[in-house]
């Protein structure tokens, strides 16, 4: 009967864990793809061209992918996973409320580079988490835990588009923090600090198999990217109001909560490869279409990239801890997520510098070379079978 009474005991605090990891993620996730609807009403304020806009955005994920290794390091190796969560998401709310009160662009890269640091903190805390409660099934869990974050995705373009047109962009930046300052006061009252076996250095999780998936996770992050950070753009410039634009653009991203759980799911049964073949397929294929059509066909090919490119979050967080070595499941994922995120820092430049010169959906055309480059690379240097 005791061991009964444990079991469920066990059961219904992994279940709060994960509910409380996946309202976090989604939250975080939320704050992640904000930025691509808040800045067209900044740029328009301060007139800042394609490579302008684009910059602000390299600015605030290059933050993101250099630090999130370090900060996975030094939360397994001290034991502080809660506050650097906390601190990740007090970052966010000192980026938007620095956006409130900016006077120049240099204000607002400045707090766009502090707005960056916020994308730093959780992924690879969740996943320590997650995959030490749910080691049996933790593709299953991180699926799970990617509804969060796909909910929130979804969310936010619908949510700043509406503020920004009742109110203000500089209003709507302070009314943007109120999520992060209640997830917070959550986290603080009831999340505990995991107690792990301390990496023995910061460079030791950096093994060959850690670096190839990085790379190839980076290359769909950043067609991810580069697509996301322009497209509300370009949509405007198709006619659409900001309210629509924003609607659509969260098309893309809610298919998240459907996608990323067939992600886990694929992954439990066949495998990361075949998820990181076929999701650069797809991306590729529904781009080209995009920018080949009009009307409503927009709305299918929308979804069709948020299907591909959001599907594969799970799985490389999944991989990511299954390569680690002992001790180390937070680095890992954070070097993962670090090289994905560092090299899909420099897409919304790139992109925006090629819009300035060509167009968008000329630039738009070209961001098909990467998920292209990807398949190559997951079919040569991925392990076949690289499952849970």
């Amino acid at each position: 009967m005791n061991t009964v009474k444990t079991q469920r005991k066990l059961r219904t605090l992994k279940t709060r864990l994960l509910s409380m990891l996946t309202l976090g993620h989604g939250i975080n996730d939320f704050y992640s793809v904000l930025l691509p609807v808040l800045l067209p009403a900044i740029a328009l304020d301060f007139d800042l061209s394609y490579t302008q806009f684009g910059f602000v955005l390299l600015i605030t994920t290059l933050s993101s992918g250099f630090l999130q290794p370090l900060f996975g390091y030094l939360a397994d190796k001290y034991g502080i996973q809660k506050p650097i969560i906390v601190v990740g998401f007090a970052m966010f709310i000192t980026g938007l409320a620095g956006y409130s009160i900016a006077s120049s662009f240099m204000i607002i890269v400045a707090f766009s580079f502090v707005y960056g640091l916020g994308e730093t903190t959780f992924h690879a805390q969740s996943t320590g988490y997650l995959t030490e409660a749910f080691a049996a099934n933790k593709g299953k869990a991180m699926g799970i835990h990617g509804l969060g974050g796909s909910i929130g995705n979804f969310l936010a373009p619908i949510v700043a588009a509406l503020l920004i047109t009742l109110y203000d962009w500089r209003l709507a930046s302070l009314l943007l923090t109120i999520p992060a300052i209640l997830i917070i006061g959550i986290f603080w009252g009831n999340l505990k600090n995991r107690k792990v076996k301390a990496p023995t250095s910061f460079i030791s999780g950096l093994t060959p198999a850690v670096a190839i998936l990085g790379i190839n996770f980076g290359l769909i992050v950043m067609f991810h990217k580069g697509f996301l950070a322009f497209f509300p753009t370009w949509l405007l410039e198709k006619g659409e109001t900001l309210t629509s634009a924003g609607a659509i653009t969260s098309l893309m991203l809610v298919i998240g909560i459907v996608a990323q759980p067939f992600g886990g799911m694929l992954f439990d049964r066949f495998g990361g490869r075949v998820v990181f073949i076929l999701s650069p397929i797809l991306a590729s294929v529904a781009l080209a279409m995009l920018t080949s059509v009009e009307g409503v066909l927009v709305i299918p090919m929308t979804i069709l990239i948020g299907m591909a490119t959001t599907m594969t979050f799970p799985v490389a967080l999944a991989m990511a801890s299954s390569i680690a070595s002992d001790g180390n499941a937070g680095m890992s994922v954070g070097l993962v997520f670090g090289i994905g995120s560092t090299m899909a820092s420099f897409t919304p430049l790139i992109t925006g510098f090629l819009a300035d010169q060509f167009g968008l959906n000329s630039a738009f055309q070209l961001l098909i070379a990467l998920p292209v480059l990807m398949i190559v690379m997951s079919l040569v240097m991925l392990p076949r079978h690289t499952s849970s």
